[in-house]
């Protein structure tokens, strides 16, 4: 690739200028010309390539096993690209995942966009592309489709901008939603509160210390369908934007069931005190070991359920918080 030359500065601002031998994203390469072609074959399917994406027609053609079709998208801009636990790319194919492993689907196809700020190096490109297809193979997902635009430079930092899109299939009979939400439920939360918040805020440089945190971003996918087939589970949420707060606040708002906190774990407390920040508002993405798997998120039992609350026990969960349901007055 380097000695094809393809991603030489043309029309780039001063403070793009690139070193000899380093790489960088222009205008051109969003133009639709040969750039863009070959930023596309040699980057993009590079490491996403698959019988559906090497076609490159304007729309994939995918196959989908019987079910019902779950469907979700999202933007992803975070600064800075990497942290400490994983990066831009990861962060959007695990969210997407996660978006539809919650409802009860299994991920199968995703389409990604990227806008690219000009000047951004193609090396951290590569970089995000090949932890992106790292995360996807991980999780048993395929990218089959994308779209990519490049945007004029703005200043000596490199910014690129994330939309996935998922579509999963969820298994015919599968109850699983807030109508079915109860009285007496207990919600367990596997993970700490606001890791992946944290750990990136502390990576902008937001914090006047240092910390060992680590984003707990993951793909939850293989052990949600673990734990569907066990049962009892009434109703999952991935609270990352706005925490745990925001996503009890709108289980209870949609369900009509209110709850109440009966304990927590008070080291995960520590570094939002020190802030005067409600840790329980930061986002985090649920990490839990259950056997070998990195997994966590949140869902919800019935207090009889002998065999979920065993095997969530057995699962080595880090943090699980009782809450008992009453209706809202």
């Amino acid at each position: 690739m380097k000695d094809k030359k393809i991603f030489a500065d043309q029309g780039l601002p001063p403070a793009f200028k690139s070193p000899p031998g380093e790489e960088r994203i222009g205008l051109g390469h969003g133009a639709g010309g040969r750039k863009m072609h070959r930023l596309i074959t040699e980057l993009f399917v590079r490491y996403f390539g698959n019988p559906a994406l090497n076609r490159l027609e304007d729309s994939a053609v995918v196959k989908l096993p019987a079910g019902t079709m779950c469907f979700t998208t999202d933007s992803y801009v975070v600064k800075p690209l990497f942290f400490p636990g994983g990066d831009i790319g990861k962060l959007a194919v695990c969210g997407t995942v996660n978006d539809l492993a919650v409802t009860g689907a299994e991920p199968q196809y995703l389409a990604v966009s990227f806008v690219l700020r000009e000047g951004l190096t193609v090396k951290t490109l590569e970089r995000v592309c090949r932890s992106m297809a790292a995360t996807a193979k991980s999780a048993g997902v395929m990218v089959v489709t994308g779209d990519t635009k490049v945007i004029e430079g703005g200043g000596a930092v490199e910014e690129m901008f994330i939309t996935t899109s998922g579509i999963g299939v969820r298994p015919r009979g599968l109850r699983l939603g807030l109508e079915f939400v109860r009285n007496g439920d207990i919600i367990v939360l596997s993970g700490g509160l606001g890791e992946h918040e944290a750990a990136v805020a502390i990576a902008r440089g937001g914090y006047h210390f240092r910390a060992k945190l680590a984003s707990d971003c993951a793909p939850l996918n293989r052990m949600i369908r673990a734990v569907l087939k066990t049962g009892g589970v009434r109703v999952m949420r991935d609270p990352t934007r706005g925490g745990l707060a925001t996503t009890l606040n709108e289980i209870a708002e949609q369900s009509g069931v209110g709850h109440k906190q009966t304990g927590s774990r008070q080291e995960e407390l520590h570094l939002c005190r020190v802030h005067a920040i409600c840790c329980a508002m930061h986002a985090g993405l649920k990490r839990v070991r259950r056997c070998t798997d990195s997994v966590g998120q949140l869902g919800m039992v019935h207090e009889d359920d002998a065999v979920v609350q065993s095997s969530v026990q057995n699962s080595h969960v880090h943090a699980v918080h009782g809450v008992d349901m009453n209706p809202l007055a």
